[in-house]
């Protein structure tokens, strides 16, 4: 047998790409509104009046350290996520909405 003459080295197909976006675009959402809980409840003490996805967690110190090792360990937890420590940076960890396309993007 030659190398690259087998069919089992063609690449699947994938699933239609309206498919794919949806079922991407709905798990963004769930792990926004999950981690949006978590910051609100666990990080906030449920003072969340100006949460939003885009507030600045870093900027406004809601997101210290501690806290940082706590969400990492939640995303892998609750989403079965690892997050390598190259990826734990300002900008993945800017906002909820950062965040959630960090875990969007890692789960492929």
């Amino acid at each position: 047998m030659r190398f690259g003459s087998t069919k089992a080295e063609k690449a699947p197909k994938n699933p239609p790409t309206w498919n794919r976006g949806t079922m991407s675009d709905e798990y963004h959402r769930d792990v926004l509104d999950k981690l949006t809980e978590l910051v609100r409840d666990e990080f906030l003490e449920g003072n969340d009046e100006e949460l939003t996805a885009t507030t600045p967690l870093m900027e406004w110190g809601i997101l210290k350290s501690i806290e940082t090792t706590r969400l990492v360990t939640y995303v892998r937890t609750e989403f079965g996520v690892r997050v390598p420590p190259a990826q734990v940076t300002t900008e993945n960890f800017r906002d909820l909405e950062s965040i959630a396309g960090l875990v969007t993007a890692l789960r492929g």
